[in-house]
């Protein structure tokens, strides 16, 4: 019995154009650009294949098994340098995936900022890493992490290691992050984690912290709350039945600024 593929109207990332759902999921863009892409494109989709198989056969050495389904779907998406939401129930390993990843990406050169919600939860995740990267020899002596409960003198030697940029992976908690973000982001990291990244959000302070940690410019804000602003007014005046022929043409000025500022920016990877 034969297969029914679907094939979804504009859903190429690169193109924009219709393409079937398998080549989005095995190849990230439709089937033209790849039969076009003998250049680049294909070149870097081999190399995101192949970085997925040894990032694969390193999760299984951290953890004694493979990744599932939703693991490798977000693999794929991570190892591309997306952005990326891990969104699903507690206990299909959201954060043992990040873990891991927090650990792959360190012994890579890259210095990775791991934020936990809770003490209780930063012990766990702290204990975890170095277990995990004691296995594969990840350089435990380079992960640190602020325990407020440690000894005033434990607590000054990790100030001073993150004041002096001398660590691989930093695990705290988003309260350290919100009182000590000028120490925290004196030095900028490649890769910041943050488990149940809704608790981070509540603080309008740490929602800013965290924007401006990754890298993005105070002008690149103020576009985004700007462009929000405009979309809002934008929608109350469809609703009333209003000209809005002004409004979209100001919301496009204002997107058009927003995108050029953030290609303009090196941001880190959330």
């Amino acid at each position: 019995m034969n297969t029914i593929m679907p094939i979804y109207r504009g859903i190429c990332p690169h193109c924009g154009g219709d393409s079937r759902v398998d080549s989005i999921v095995n190849n990230g863009v439709c089937e033209k650009c790849m039969d076009r892409g003998e250049g680049v494109l294909r070149v870097y989709m081999d190399f995101v294949k192949g970085s997925e198989g040894e990032f694969e056969h390193f999760f299984e050495e951290l953890t004694g098994f493979k990744p599932w389904g939703a693991q490798r779907h977000w693999i794929r998406r991570i190892l591309r340098g997306e952005n990326t939401v891990l969104i699903a129930p507690t206990g299909v390993g959201k954060t043992t995936l990040l873990i891991v990843y927090a650990i792959y990406a360190s012994m890579r050169g890259k210095r990775v900022l791991y934020v936990t919600p809770t003490k209780s939860l930063l012990a766990q995740t702290y204990s975890k890493i170095l277990t995990q990267a004691g296995r594969v020899g990840g350089g435990a002596d380079k992960v640190i992490c602020y325990d407020s409960s440690r000894s005033r003198k434990s607590r000054e030697v990790v100030l001073e290691k993150i004041k002096t940029c001398s660590y691989s992976l930093l695990v705290i908690t988003n309260h350290f992050l919100l009182k000590n973000y000028g120490l925290v982001s004196s030095c900028r990291p490649d890769v910041v984690i943050v488990d149940d990244v809704d608790s981070l959000l509540k603080s309008e302070k740490s929602t800013y912290n965290l924007i401006k940690l990754l890298g993005y410019t105070d002008k690149a804000i103020e576009l985004a709350k700007k462009r929000s602003s405009i979309l809002w007014k934008l929608m109350v005046s469809k609703a009333y039945g209003r000209n809005t022929e002004e409004i979209i043409r100001e919301y496009l000025e204002v997107d058009g600024e927003l995108e050029r500022e953030i290609a303009s920016t090196k941001s880190s990877q959330l």
